[in-house]
């Protein structure tokens, strides 16, 4: 008897000191974006008294990787926390403001397409009654004891017949327009319902796989405090997208529009959430890579083969000999360097809503505004015409993000788009606006000669002369930046010499061997030619690449 109340003691003890369990609901507040992956931060309030407790959160998301969950709580010592996704129940989550105003009027739509079916019916039975009425009259007409009513008698019925057949058919022919109406607002009505319901379901969430949250926390005294999860996604992510603005006068201006177009497949929709851009790229390499040692060493070359039959006749028969298998040296990796102040934050200043995998978004982060200069630029190799550079220097103390897509506008008018790259504060760039169809470009071979120099040489020689012109149509001064080019070599034995007139300013432009830049303004009306010539020399027996 002992042992057994005993037992019963321990099991009460056991019972009196299990923790409660908490129920708290943890929205979504906050999350920070970045080009692939986001940080969630949630948080739910608790009001607990002193003791052990549980606190329960339901509805997480069941792809959620316990390893990136991190739990922080105010005024409590957190405990064991336990991440469960199997046999749950399903949460029923509260309504939000806007699913409960969606859900009324998805019934207020409902109800009038309910009325309006019910006046529908009421005409169509006001029709069977007429028509029945009309069905009784004739019956009436063929009723075999009529003779005796007399001439006035018939007259009479007939009367009545005809006058209560005419009536009859006025209201059926009243109701059938009726009905006809009613079936039109109908019509409208099953669209609005239609509208209703999607609206609906476009702010309800779609059933999926949720987990299950348990914190264990002991109170010294009562409180209120608040409990805040984070964890990180990968489905998730923003790519700048920036809209340049050029204006040609009174001084050139370029006004950069930069933007942000954001998405996430995380599971969950995002209901007013303060959402945060950040360049940081946690999901790409992070840390420098490791260099290793690489060692070299020399072998003694392989004993000379000899030479087999078949080894021979394949030689004969110029087949390729076999290949001798090279030392294998330690490859090398190499890492990309990132430019440096590229990690910016930007904060939205608004509450943002977005759907999991059903839309992406675009956000507006402001408007810059540069000063630019213009230049022409003439590559007459290849185009026909010259195009309009704004060349610029970013001097708004901000790194202009790359940018894919970026659409470009020349004094209001949409010109193309192109992907840009990543421009950081004090750096310079240059972008195309486009054509410029009145300066026209020309390139003509004048002379081109190749063969021996005489019958004893044993050098061989190739000299190419063109003419290019540049021709301005467009009545107004234009910056010009002329590009062409003339061969390289790097060999000793093919000896390259090249001339040109009027000279170029810059030789090997954009540390581009070869390249030659001309700069000068051109008149509107005027013309500008130049002559370029370029001369191969190299020894007899080699081929020229």
């Amino acid at each position: 008897m002992r042992a057994i109340l005993t037992f019963c003691l321990l099991i009460c003890a056991g019972v009196g000191a299990r923790a409660d369990e908490v129920g708290v609901t943890a929205p979504i507040t906050t999350a920070t974006l970045y080009p692939q992956g986001a940080t969630i931060e949630r948080e739910a309030a608790f009001d607990l008294p002193a003791g052990a407790h549980e606190l329960i959160v339901d509805g997480l998301p069941r792809t959620l990787n316990p390893d990136r969950l991190r739990v922080t709580a105010e005024g409590v010592q957190i405990g064991a926390v336990s991440f469960r996704t199997e046999r749950l129940p399903a949460p029923q989550p509260a309504d939000s403001a806007q699913v409960t105003q969606a859900r009324a009027a998805l019934q207020a739509a409902e109800q009038l397409l309910r009325a309006a079916r019910d006046r529908a019916q009421g005409q169509t039975i006001l029709i069977e009654a007429a028509q029945a009425r009309i069905a009784f009259l004739s019956d009436i007409g063929a009723a075999p004891d009529l003779a005796a009513q007399g001439a006035d008698g018939l007259r009479a019925l007939a009367a009545m017949i005809g006058d209560e057949t005419l009536a009859a058919r006025q209201r059926i022919q009243e109701a059938r327009i009726a009905r006809r109406d009613i079936e039109t607002d109908i019509t409208e009505l099953e669209s609005d319902v239609a509208r209703a319901r999607a609206a609906l379901d476009a702010l309800q969430p779609q059933p999926r796989d949720t987990a299950r949250l348990r914190v264990a926390v002991t109170a010294a005294q009562a409180l209120q405090g608040r409990l805040r999860l984070s964890y990180q996604v990968d489905n998730a992510g923003w790519t700048p997208v920036n809209d340049y603005f050029l204006m040609q006068s009174p001084q050139p201006v370029l006004r950069i529009a930069r933007g942000a177009l954001v998405w996430q497949g995380s599971g969950e929709d995002w209901q007013d959430v303060a959402l945060t851009l950040s360049t940081a790229r946690p999901s790409q390499q992070f840390s420098p890579s490791n260099l290793s040692a690489r060692l070299v060493r020399v072998i003694d070359p392989p004993p000379p083969r000899k030479e087999a039959p078949q080894d021979s006749m394949r030689a004969t028969l110029g087949a390729p000999a076999p290949m001798v298998e090279p030392v294998a040296e330690e490859s090398i990796v190499t890492a990309t360097a990132m430019p440096a102040g590229l990690n910016i934050v930007y904060t939205y200043p608004l509450p943002v809503t977005l759907a999991s995998q059903a839309e992406a978004l675009r956000l507006v982060l402001g408007t810059v505004e540069t000063d630019a200069s213009l230049v022409a630029q003439a590559v007459p190799l290849y185009d026909e015409t010259a195009f309009l550079l704004a060349g610029f220097t970013n001097d708004t103390g901000e790194v202009l993000l790359p940018s894919r897509g970026s659409s470009l506008y020349l004094d209001g008018g949409y010109v193309g788009s192109l992907d840009t790259a990543l421009v950081a504060a004090g750096d310079q760039s240059e972008l195309s606006f486009g054509p410029i169809d009145g300066l026209r470009l020309g390139r003509v071979i004048e002379d081109r000669q190749q063969g021996d120099r005489g019958v004893l040489s044993r050098a061989t020689d190739r000299a190419e002369t063109v003419r290019i012109t540049l021709r301005n149509l467009t009545g107004r001064a234009w910056p010009v930046r002329l590009l062409d080019r003339v061969p390289y070599s790097e060999q000793q034995e093919l000896e390259v010499t090249w001339s040109a007139d009027p000279a170029p300013d810059t030789v090997d432009y954009d540390d581009r061997r070869g390249v030659l830049a001309w700069r000068f303004d051109l008149p509107g009306g005027a013309t500008r030619e130049i002559t370029l010539s370029h001369r191969l020399r190299w020894p007899e027996g080699k081929v020229l690449r």
